[in-house]
């Protein structure tokens, strides 16, 4: 995914009240939470800084079989979230548009604040 849609999807899922937050477990251990309305629903994984190649080993129909898995970092795993949020919930939504900045009135009203301020010089009589 590039910057451009990830910009996207995160604008979408904010505007929504919709949060990946990032729980520190230890340091560099963390686990994930999503947060939805201010409810959060907190992940059993755990993450790390950088991604971690482990080996399950498992038993299935009495035979044992070995297999090798990545598990991602903490980044990898929030971008991968919000995409699939916006997947599930928001496929085909746009986020709103931004109002260009009025700088005339912005101007105006930092020569009116200018203005009104005060200096607590002494005055000499």
């Amino acid at each position: 995914m590039d910057n451009k849609e990830f910009n996207k999807v995160l604008k979408v899922c904010w505007e929504h009240d919709v949060f990946v937050v990032v729980k520190p477990i230890t340091r560099g251990r963390y686990k994930l939470a999503i947060s939805r309305n201010k409810r959060e629903k907190l992940g059993e994984n755990v993450y790390e800084d950088k991604p971690v190649n482990k080996t399950l080993i498992f038993e299935k129909n009495g035979k044992k079989y070995r297999q090798d898995v990545t598990i991602p970092s903490v980044h990898q795993m929030i971008e991968k979230l919000y995409f699939d949020l916006y997947e599930k919930n928001f496929k085909g939504m746009e986020p709103q548009p931004v109002e260009p900045l009025d700088y005339d009135l912005f101007i105006n009203n930092k020569a009116q604040k200018n203005e009104n301020t005060y200096s607590f010089a002494p005055v000499f009589d």
